[in-house]
């Protein structure tokens, strides 16, 4: 796992937080190589020389050097391909805006989800760590609902916009979501018609 590769290779899961990474590489022109490792090659030490919590996703970038957490490789590849536009110069309110809004998420909404879907993961009482979840995430929903620009970090989409884009996804009830939060519900839709991003969805195979 730890020989350099002449590409991108990235760890994951099906339609789970490598999402992200692929959006950006696909946004980016980039050949990457996509493993989804099992539950028991992600408890296997050599993985988890490369992601301590046996998480994923995982990047390897072409030059061997390897990085965990969405937020670190979001950051990450959003710096190493600025041409792609999915964050604004630094001078620009808009720059600090995407990097608020991306923390927020990885911080907030991304572990509510964890605490709703995955329950078993935590310890404590099961329907209490549940109704947390369920409660952050609508709580999450109607304040990203009630800002006021167009997008995240303003008029133009962000990684901030993919990011959310990826976890709305990951809401079972998202339809009457989206009923309910009409800037949720443009965010999502104007994401959702990227060619980039259509691509990398319809090459997600079942979950198993």
């Amino acid at each position: 796992m730890t020989a350099a590769p002449d590409r991108f290779r990235l760890y994951g899961i099906s339609g789970a937080g490598s999402l992200i990474a692929e959006f950006l590489l696909t946004l980016a022109a980039e050949d990457y190589d996509r493993i989804f490792p099992s539950q028991a090659d992600r408890q296997d030490q050599s993985f988890k020389s490369l992601s301590p919590t046996g998480q994923i996703p995982v990047l390897i970038t072409p030059e061997g050097h390897s990085m965990a957490e969405s937020l670190a490789i979001t950051i990450y590849l959003i710096n190493r391909f600025p041409n792609i536009n999915m964050i604004a110069p630094a001078t620009s309110p808009a720059h600090g805006k995407s990097l608020q809004w991306l923390s927020y998420l990885a911080t907030n909404l991304y572990t509510a989800n964890q605490r709703y879907y995955q329950t078993y993961a935590f310890d404590g009482d099961q329907n209490a760590i549940r109704q947390s979840g369920w409660n952050d995430r609508r709580h999450c929903y109607g304040l990203i609902d009630q800002a006021g620009q167009r997008y995240l970090a303003g008029d133009d989409v962000s990684a901030a916009d993919l990011y959310l884009y990826m976890l709305l996804r990951w809401d079972r009830e998202l339809d009457a979501v989206l009923a309910d939060h009409p800037r949720l519900d443009h965010i999502y839709h104007a994401v959702d018609q990227m060619p980039a991003i259509q691509q990398v969805i319809a090459s997600q195979p079942p979950k198993k």
